[in-house]
């Protein structure tokens, strides 16, 4: 049996989910001297003309005598009325978000996908937005970017209490501690005429109760700090640069980025070589056509439904394209060769099957649900990867082979 025990790691995706604050606001029940803390800071970003920040996220996971930890950081900056930027690296997806005053780019490392578009016409007009969201996927990250940065930060909560003055990260700081739905935390500001988050601690009994039955005698830390403040400073250009890496896909919206989803892990990768024994007893060796032809794998089951559906339509694309450079080998998944010759005669299907015993091609291609049906460029390029079954695969093939056959990619 597979063991689905979750893994340490795992926990950050879970603990994400808990701490992420709610949109909505609460009528909450406010110390005056919290009150006056958390407006002098508001007041005093409002004001500053421009900003940066780094913050590290620090998440520390036990159980069973195994440890994890985690660790990201985000590099902010804003300057007023619509230049921004948000970094975030370490051991969480690299996103990049840049707005230069005239374009708004984002890159998510998750997608392989960066996005061009018009910036807003300034902050107010954010809120809501989906790079709002992308940015709010890091907990505490988005009042940053809000002239409303008391509600962005505190606006789910139901009490929150003054406790003084303390001492965090050698930096005096009022201690405010904020109750909410979700895990309370911990918040500091600094003390002085520069009213700046220092730190912000979220209690994390409320994690640890309600992830026992995944992992037994879970323990959890996680810290927020915010170092390096800079106030109405000069803004390094770099820090609006973005050189994102050669394999990115570019979209025309970060909405079309986020529909897509992320791309098959060998998409515009060189595709895998493999050999494998066709049904017919020849051998197929993938390195001998890459190159030369345009290649279609499919990879299929005789226990797969959609698989099976698609073998007719493969067969006649293939058929079809055969002479103008076109090679389709459907990959068997480890069934017996009999058994697969004897299904496809009594369903009068007749293709170039490889069967893969051993499931080396698969794994190769990282194969998980099917069928998977992998384009291949004469370039030796992954061009495109199909998963399940399309309701016009005959024309969605037709349209993409006749694309790589006139010497175009579907990666552009």
């Amino acid at each position: 049996m597979m063991n689905t025990a979750p893994s340490l790691r795992q926990m950050n995706l879970w603990i994400l989910a808990f701490i992420m604050p709610f949109s909505a606001s609460f009528a909450a029940n406010v110390d005056p001297e919290a009150e006056a803390v958390l407006r002098n800071m508001e007041n005093f970003l409002n004001q500053a003309e421009s900003y940066e920040v780094s913050t590290t996220w620090v998440t520390d996971a036990s159980a069973n005598g195994l440890k994890d930890k985690s660790l990201s950081n985000a590099q902010v900056a804003l300057v007023r009325p619509d230049k921004f930027a948000f970094r975030l690296t370490g051991d969480s997806p690299e996103t990049v978000v840049i707005s230069d005053g005239n374009q708004l780019t984002t890159y998510l490392e998750k997608y392989r996908g960066i996005a061009v578009e018009p910036v807003p016409p300034d902050f107010t007009t954010m809120p809501g937005s989906l790079v709002t969201q992308v940015i709010g996927q890091t907990p505490y990250h988005g009042f940053l970017f809000s002239t409303a940065l008391y509600d962005g930060l505190v606006g789910d909560a139901s009490r929150i209490v003054y406790h003084g003055v303390k001492t965090q990260n050698e930096v005096p700081c009022h201690h405010l501690e904020v109750f909410r739905p979700g895990p309370s935390f911990e918040l500091f500001i600094q003390e002085g005429d520069q009213p700046l988050v220092r730190a912000i601690v979220p209690d994390t009994d409320m994690m640890e109760k309600q992830l026992q039955f995944r992992i037994p005698g879970i323990e959890i830390e996680v810290s927020f700090a915010f170092d390096n403040w800079k106030i109405n400073q000069p803004l390094d250009p770099s820090v609006l640069a973005l050189t994102p890496p050669e394999d990115t896909f570019k979209r025309a919206t970060l909405l079309q980025m986020v529909q897509a989803g992320p791309p098959h892990a060998l998409l515009g990768k060189e595709a895998p070589t493999f050999s494998v024994t066709k049904l017919d007893g020849t051998e197929f060796d993938l390195s001998q056509e890459l190159g030369n032809k345009v290649v279609i794998l499919d990879f299929w089951s005789m226990r797969c439904g959609p698989c099976v559906t698609a073998l007719p339509t493969l067969a006649e694309v293939a058929e079809e394209y055969e002479s103008k450079g076109v090679v389709l080998l459907a990959v068997n998944l480890g069934e017996p060769s009999d058994m697969v010759a004897s299904f496809l005669e009594n369903r009068d299907v007749d293709l170039p099957v490889g069967l893969d015993m051993a499931r080396t091609a698969a794994t190769s291609y990282q194969v998980g649900p099917i069928p998977q049906t992998v384009l291949i460029g004469k370039s030796g390029r992954v061009e495109n990867v199909h998963i399940g079954l399309p309701p016009n695969l005959k024309s969605v093939l037709s349209e993409e082979l006749d694309s790589l056959l006139a010497g175009k990619s579907l990666l552009d």
